[in-house]
């Protein structure tokens, strides 16, 4: 081999090697993005299923005490802590979000596992491969932003 050769190769074993760790510093942070994003569905799903548990149990209770001989103001302090649980739960649109942040999820796994096919080939795959992987990452890259 003449030394040009061999300085290529050089330079091309230090791209697949900086390009590897890069890879992998990407991959590192899209699953701390995905645990985040899990963590926060999980918060989400809960304060949405409380507040309309509450809502529901306000609502429950005010309609049964209605039958009984109570104070006048605890039916309409019921009927607003029930109408304020369900005005929560529309305003901060927690479904909506709970699904948004689902999708978000399914993208970044997406990404996670071109992520690992490109570290696993170690830079080591045609060019029209190469292309695809690139155009990919780009449209998933576009589609979490």
């Amino acid at each position: 081999m003449t030394e040009s050769t061999q300085q290529r190769l050089k330079e091309s074993e230090e791209y697949k090697n900086k390009t590897k760790v890069f890879l992998e510093r990407k991959l590192t942070e899209y699953n701390l993005k995905i645990k985040k994003f899990k963590r926060r569905r999980k918060i989400i799903k809960a304060l949405f299923v409380t507040f309309i548990v509450i809502s529901v149990a306000c609502s429950t209770a005010s309609a049964t005490v209605c039958t009984f001989v109570i104070p006048p103001f605890v039916i309409p302090v019921l009927s607003s802590t029930s109408a304020l649980f369900a005005i929560f739960s529309v305003k901060f649109n927690l479904e909506g979000k709970k699904e948004e942040i689902t999708k978000a999820i399914e993208v970044l796994d997406r990404v996670k596992s071109k992520i690992d096919y490109v570290v696993s080939c170690n830079g080591n795959f045609a060019e029209a491969e190469y292309n695809n992987v690139l155009r990919d990452m780009a449209v998933l890259l576009n589609a979490t932003a």
